[in-house]
């Protein structure tokens, strides 16, 4: 079985208290759903573009460029063309730990070089993350944990952006509407399930749930329903030899003509050519 990207582990969590790993994405199949995490998360791109999609904005990561993704904020990414991605996560408890509970009660961190551009220090430290993650040795490890914390200093002394006690609530508050709205949508997304009837679920207004929805999560309702469904059916297309047609109604698909035409909007290839490059 071919896979057209691949994941490849840097360093061990438990040395470092942090995940750090990089992935390669080899066409356009590589497209994560809006999703949302504890952790901090910073996308280096070392090679190539990466979309991200976050709230109501999208970036494109080329070569040189990072983003920084606070705690919990909804994100997506797919790839355009071929590249190379450093991933960097940082543990919300241990995020708090190192700034003395400060990050995500006072402050929280604003850093995209697509926006504003980095300093050469930070381009510096990055670029040795890059390097020394080739270096299994103690050495090695022991030199991509100081750089760990340079990286984190840098964001205390110059990326820290204020939070008041009235967003940070509105925030939490959010977060835990769209676990609770996300966990419905994924556990009916393969009948026929509407935007009408996953209001009224939550006692909301079609219109205002409509809203809730886009603003928190990047996406409309619609899409991301699709994005859950095409998700289950590449699982199929790869493990299963079942036929286009059951996979379809088994994603949540009225038919075959539909699910042809989601899966095409976001792969730029039909489910039968999806299989058959990965099998």
């Amino acid at each position: 079985m071919k896979s057209s990207y691949r994941h490849e582990v840097i360093k061990p969590d438990e040395l470092l208290e942090v995940k750090l790993f990089a992935f390669k994405a080899d066409s356009y199949e590589r497209i994560i759903a809006p999703h949302w995490h504890a952790s901090v998360e910073i996308l280096y791109c070392i090679e190539g573009q990466l979309r991200i999609h976050t709230e109501m904005n999208q970036y494109l990561l080329q070569e040189g460029d990072l983003i920084l993704l606070n705690s919990n904020v909804v994100h997506a990414t797919n790839s355009p063309i071929k590249n190379h991605i450093l991933v960097i996560q940082l543990p919300l408890k241990f995020m708090q730990k190192v700034t003395e509970n400060h990050y995500n009660q006072e402050y929280v961190f604003k850093l995209n070089s697509v926006k504003y551009p980095i300093g050469e220090e930070l381009e510096n430290c990055l670029t040795k993350l890059v390097e020394e993650a080739q270096d299994d040795t103690t050495e090695g490890r022991l030199a991509t944990k100081i750089n760990v914390y340079q990286l984190i200093l840098f964001l205390l002394n110059y990326h820290k952006q204020p939070l008041d006690d009235q967003n940070r609530l509105k925030s939490v508050e959010n977060q835990k509407k769209l676990v609770d709205i996300v966990n419905y949508i994924k556990g009916n997304y393969q009948r026929d399930l509407s935007l009408t009837e996953v209001a009224a679920h939550f006692n909301y207004s079609r219109t205002y749930f409509s809203k809730f929805f886009k603003k928190n999560m990047g996406t409309n309702f619609s899409d991301y329903l699709s994005l859950v469904r095409i998700e289950h059916a590449q699982n199929l297309l790869i493990n299963s030899e079942w036929t286009i047609l059951d996979i379809a109604l088994s994603s949540g698909f009225n038919n075959v003509r539909t699910f042809f035409g989601a899966f095409e909007k976001y792969h730029q290839m039909s489910p039968s050519e999806f299989r058959k490059k990965r099998k």
